[in-house]
């Protein structure tokens, strides 16, 4: 944790400046990011790589910007087809142990460039190995435990992992649930529920709903995908039905008053992870921003997180997300600070980490409000006189103010 304490720091002043502007905050905040898909982050050049050793095509590419053609999603599609490019590269790191660790690995060096001080990475185990072959399920999880640990201590960035079930892969959600159990002290910190969605309900099977019900019995934290592409009904399901401590994606959450009245606004114990650019390339949501679901949920002050879902898909990262959210959804830094200390509160570390935690974030909001007020002392100092009343002050003091 000392490490991560650093690695804030550095952020919280590598990128100061005279006049410290909105965009300038977001690169030095601090972030917590709880939606990222391992398989999702997996580096273009490294797709190559592999495809290189195992004499593979992929996509017949040689170059990235090649590669990048055919596995970005850069116009909005539906979920189903933005998850077609898994078919093609997720093979050429199946059984491959020595693979799995490198991809965890370079995913913290990825968060660490952007100022991530926590995450949790998501991904099927099962979906790593082949039925029946040489590698299991557990030692997928330790290749992924190596390769975050490795990260966190060369970048000071702690990474933890939850550990998938797959709608339409059922068969696999009790050894989802073992590993949970298994693991728990070992660097899995809960479990989750993706897939493509086969009806614009959502629904799981009952093995999944039923692993999900004895992990909240057993205490292991919980989060399901939901409202993505189905309906409020569905978020209302994950809710009352499976026991979710969070929500991934939820936005259609918005459509039903009473079921978004109920679980984001009047009582704001489960935690969204939204991913503004996801949002808008699954055609979850609209281009129209003044009607997405993360324009109202800032409004409303619902419980929410920032994350970018499936960072090379997207061509994302955290400070990206984090401009899409300034710039469409007109949050403020502020705001965005908030989300984080809400995903440092939601994340499913034990307590003592996330007490932590969440004090690294707690500790860069007067970063913030000096920051606004900087903005202010320099746009009044720049006024022509007799504007200027502030030509002399060089600190909030002399203004005999109050930071916003």
């Amino acid at each position: 944790m000392l490490l991560l304490r650093l690695s804030a720091l550095f952020f919280s002043t590598a990128f100061a400046k005279p006049i410290f502007t909105k965009y300038d905050g977001i690169r030095a905040l601090p972030k917590v990011e709880l939606h990222a898909h391992l398989d999702g982050s997996i580096r273009l050049e490294t797709m190559l790589e592999m495809a290189k050793q195992k004499n593979v095509s992929l996509y017949n590419a040689t170059t990235v910007e090649e590669l990048k053609k055919h596995v970005v999603t850069s116009k909005p599609t539906t979920l189903a087809k933005m998850l077609e490019p898994f078919d093609h590269f997720l093979p050429l790191f199946k059984d491959n142990l020595e693979a799995i660790e490198r991809i965890a690995y370079e995913q913290v060096q990825d968060q660490w460039a952007k100022g991530v001080v926590y995450f949790e990475t998501r991904y099927s185990p099962n979906l790593f190995c082949t039925d029946g072959g040489n590698v299991t399920s557990r030692q997928v999880v330790d290749a992924v435990s190596r390769g975050l640990a490795k990260g966190e201590e060369h970048f000071g960035v702690m990474g933890r992992q939850l550990v998938c079930c797959i709608r339409g892969l059922e068969k696999y959600a009790e050894d989802v649930l073992a590993i949970a159990i298994e693991y728990r002290n070992r660097g899995v910190v809960g479990i989750d529920t993706a897939g493509a969605s086969y009806g614009a309900d959502e629904q799981y099977g009952p093995e999944i709903v039923s692993v999900f019900r004895r992990a909240a019995e057993l205490g292991i934290p919980t989060t399901a995908h939901a409202g993505e592409s189905g309906t409020a009904n569905q978020v209302q399901h994950v809710i009352e039905n499976m026991k979710v401590h969070r929500v991934g994606h939820g936005y259609h959450i918005i459509q039903n008053d009473t079921i978004y009245d109920k679980y984001a606004v009047s009582n704001k114990t489960i935690h969204f992870e939204a991913c503004p650019t996801s949002s808008v390339m699954t055609s979850s949501m609209p281009m129209d921003w003044d009607k997405h679901a993360i324009t109202r949920w800032a409004q409303d002050d619902v419980n929410f997180s920032l994350n970018t879902d499936d960072p090379t898909l997207f061509d994302t990262n955290m400070v990206k997300e984090m401009n899409f959210a300034s710039e469409k959804f007109k949050m403020n830094l502020t705001q965005i600070w908030q989300t984080q200390l809400n995903a440092a509160k939601a994340s499913f570390l034990p307590a003592d980490l996330k007490a932590e935690l969440i004090e690294v974030i707690e500790e860069y909001k007067p970063i913030i409000r000096s920051s606004y007020a900087s903005i202010i002392l320099n746009f009044f100092k720049a006024l022509p006189t007799p504007f200027n009343f502030f030509s002399k002050c060089s600190t909030l003091e002399d203004m005999k103010c109050e930071p916003i």
